[in-house]
């Protein structure tokens, strides 16, 4: 996921959030996003963050600090001959949420890349 991202980055996905929270719902509640991971998980704000009403619908993705998923590994898992297969099933899972994350982070609020010599 994205744990403790900037003040800047931060602002920058909740501004995504504010205004098409159902993208990234869609994402999160993807069958395979909710069999690997369940939920996003991190630190989160116990109100609305500054600039935000209490009551946006998409409140619970704003007050996210961070936005993590975790696969708890046992050592069997580790040691385990399909360790490789595992993880990169759990990648393929994250890959939704990593290019709508990549996505908001890359562009600017009117869909241009910020860094178009990348594109």
């Amino acid at each position: 996921g994205f744990y403790q991202p900037n003040k800047d980055d931060l602002a920058k996905i909740r501004a995504a959030i504010a205004l098409d929270g159902d993208e990234l719902k869609a994402v999160i509640n993807q069958k395979k996003f909710k069999d690997t991971f369940g939920r996003l998980e991190g630190d989160q704000l116990k109100t609305a963050p500054k600039g935000y009403p209490k009551d946006h619908e998409h409140i619970e993705l704003l007050r996210h600090k961070g936005y993590l998923m975790m696969v708890p590994l046992s050592d069997e898992d580790i040691l385990s001959e399909n360790l490789p297969e595992k993880v990169n099933g759990i990648f393929k899972n994250m890959r939704p949420f990593l290019n709508w994350m990549t996505d908001v982070l890359t562009h600017d609020e009117n869909g241009e890349p910020l860094y178009p010599e990348l594109m």
